[in-house]
C-alpha cells in the first residue's frame, strides 16, 4: 500500500485564511453591511453554491455572487506580490519526498489560483497531484475533491 498526504492550501500551507478574513469584512464595509465576526470561519473552506448560501445566510439582503467576488478578488490581488508560508511547511513537504510519500494539494480555490501560490512560493514541485474546487462537482464540505486528490 503506497502512503500519501493530501494537503488543503488555505490555513495549512499558506496562511491566507487571515487575507480572506480581512477580505470579508472588507467587503461587508464596501457592500455597506454591518460585518458579523462569526461570518469568516463559518464560509472558510467553502466554495460555489455553499459559499453562496452561506453569505445569504448571513447577508440575506446582498447579491452573493457579488460579494464573494469582491472578497476573493482581493484576496487574489494581494497573492499576486506575496503568499505567506505557513511556519513548517517546506520541512513536512521535504520529509515526505525523503520517504517517498506522495503529495496532493486539494483546495477549493480555482486551479490558477492554486497553481500560482505554489509556484509563487517555489513548491510546486513538491506536489504529485494539484486538484482544484472547479474540478469538482461539489465543493468542500462535500468529499469529491479529496477523493479526487487520493
Amino acid at each position: 500500500m503506497k502512503q500519501g498526504a493530501i494537503f488543503d492550501m488555505d490555513g495549512l500551507l499558506f496562511d491566507t485564511e487571515r487575507m480572506y478574513r480581512d477580505s470579508w469584512k472588507q467587503s461587508a464595509q464596501q457592500f455597506g453591511l454591518v460585518h458579523n465576526p462569526d461570518f469568516p470561519r463559518t464560509v472558510c473552506g467553502s466554495s460555489g453554491a455553499h459559499m453562496r448560501e452561506i453569505i445569504s445566510q448571513y447577508y440575506p439582503q446582498v447579491d452573493a455572487k457579488a460579494f464573494a467576488d469582491d472578497c476573493i478578488l482581493r484576496v487574489e490581488r494581494e497573492l499576486e506580490t506575496h503568499v505567506p508560508e505557513k511556519t513548517g511547511v517546506r520541512d513536512i513537504l521535504q520529509y515526505f519526498k525523503q520517504h517517498g510519500v506522495r503529495v496532493a494539494v486539494a483546495s477549493s480555490s480555482k486551479r490558477a489560483t492554486v497553481l500560482h501560490n505554489l509556484k509563487q512560493a517555489d513548491i510546486l514541485s513538491y506536489f504529485d497531484a494539484v486538484v482544484s474546487g472547479d474540478q469538482v462537482t461539489h465543493g468542500k464540505p462535500a468529499p469529491d475533491i479529496f477523493l479526487l486528490a487520493a
